[in-house]
């Protein structure tokens, strides 16, 4: 399997706004800090999995792959996935945009720590945002606690190159120009009636 690392996107002027219609959600959100928001490191603003499966064959030893969460699968008895320390049968081809500095996400987020869901995970995200307006705390517009932007003003410069979309900025070495997108592989749209059952 082909697995990547969550990237989080930023708005240029640091608020976490709505998605907007019929813009491009990658000029909406074009900062890419040098560092992920999201990971194992100790100084990690997020300690989370950054992990994803992104590509995965349809047929792995004759069985199709069930997700188990959101970063892990297995096929029969075989894992692929879970976290970056484990043997998670990974191939990994770098970083991926992650869109989830929205108000859509913001929201969501906190109906989950209403509903005690993950709750570490969104808890440590809603400290990162403060009202944008300091005066108004029931402003629907919030953005990026200050100390956070203070952290990212050295690294938040990474724009993505116009023909980058299809993975995070660009984490490669300055040396190395982008290449092109990955093909686009399609999965067969129906199984095969002999189909082993998976046993996750």
């Amino acid at each position: 399997a082909m697995c990547g690392f969550m990237h989080g996107r930023l708005a240029a002027d640091f608020t976490i706004p709505p998605v907007v219609a019929r813009t491009p959600i990658q000029q909406q959100f074009p900062l890419c800090p040098k560092e992920s928001l999201r990971g194992y490191k100790p100084k990690a603003p997020i300690h989370a999995n950054p992990l994803k499966i992104t590509l995965i064959k349809a047929r792995i030893n004759g069985h199709a792959p069930a997700y188990l969460n959101a970063h892990k699968a297995c096929a029969g008895a075989f894992l692929i996935g879970g976290t970056p320390q484990a043997n998670n049968h990974c191939l990994f081809n770098g970083h991926f945009s992650h869109y989830t500095w929205t108000s859509e996400a913001h929201d969501l987020g906190t109906r989950r720590i209403a509903d005690k869901e993950y709750t570490d995970v969104y808890v440590q995200s809603a400290r990162l945002s403060v009202p944008c307006n300091a005066s108004d705390a029931a402003s629907s517009l919030r953005c990026l606690a200050p100390r956070w932007r203070g952290k990212l003003a050295g690294d938040r410069d990474l724009p993505c190159p116009d023909g980058c979309n299809w993975t995070a900025c660009a984490l490669a070495p300055a040396d190395s120009p982008p290449g092109p997108p990955p093909a686009v592989v399609r999965l067969p749209a129906e199984r095969p009636i002999a189909e082993k059952s998976s046993r996750c």
